[in-house]
């Protein structure tokens, strides 16, 4: 054990320190199964949305069909991206870009550094030139909708981190458009915009099979996105 970092000082600190410590138990909490009852289902749900055991159990499966759906809209983005960048096969100059990467970067960027991030940098690039290139073709423009309508996902999945999963539609759109309106929330949103736009136009110009799997297949499914 790191008893420096444990402890959060300095090894020479540490040295000064006695090795001896006496620890005073303040609190002991124990946690116990729920009673299912209203005033439980009024805690997960909000006053009233849920009424009984029938429609808590409704919820659960609700909530649980929309987590394996939205996993499952993962592994698609992850398929389209990998199918796309493997079919365009795009030639990048890497000496001339790995060459630019290390003088803007003014010397925060070693060579060994680059060499072991430039494959990851390349993808990126190539998956950017794609999408433009699909924008372009599609005649497809982004509007301040779309943006909102990513905003407003990224709440929902932040909020549920903290279980909360129930959230007035009007708070919802102003977290959105909080963050709409910090430039660099702004940045990261427009370009997770432009490939959900991507992405639904090649599921609108391809075929798509849908497949029943288990949830043992998904998992190993999502381990190899």
């Amino acid at each position: 054990v790191d008893c420096a970092a444990f402890l959060r000082v300095s090894k020479k600190q540490l040295e000064a320190i006695d090795p001896v410590f006496t620890l005073t138990i303040k609190e002991i909490m124990h946690v116990e199964p729920a009673e299912i009852n209203q005033n439980f289902f009024d805690e997960l749900y909000g006053k009233d949305a849920v009424t009984s055991e029938d429609v808590f159990a409704e919820k659960v499966r609700d909530e649980i069909n929309n987590e394996m759906a939205s996993k499952s809209e993962h592994r698609f983005v992850t398929d389209v991206r990998n199918l796309l960048l493997q079919r365009a096969a795009l030639e990048l100059p890497e000496v001339f870009l790995k060459r630019w990467l290390l003088l803007t970067s003014e010397g925060k960027l070693t060579k060994e550094e680059l060499e072991k991030e430039f494959p990851a940098f390349a993808e990126n690039l190539r998956w950017q030139l794609i999408e433009e290139h699909i924008l372009k073709e599609g005649n497809i423009e982004l509007k301040e909708e779309d943006l909102l309508f990513v905003a407003r996902q990224m709440v929902l999945r932040r909020l549920a981190m903290y279980g909360v999963n129930n959230m007035i539609e009007e708070r919802l759109t102003e977290f959105a458009r909080t963050m709409l309106n910090r430039s660099e929330d702004r940045s990261t949103i427009a370009k997770l915009a432009a490939e959900h736009r991507v992405i639904e136009y090649v599921r609108d110009t391809v075929t798509v099979e849908k497949k029943e799997v288990s949830h043992e297949h998904l998992k190993s499914l999502l381990a190899a996105s």
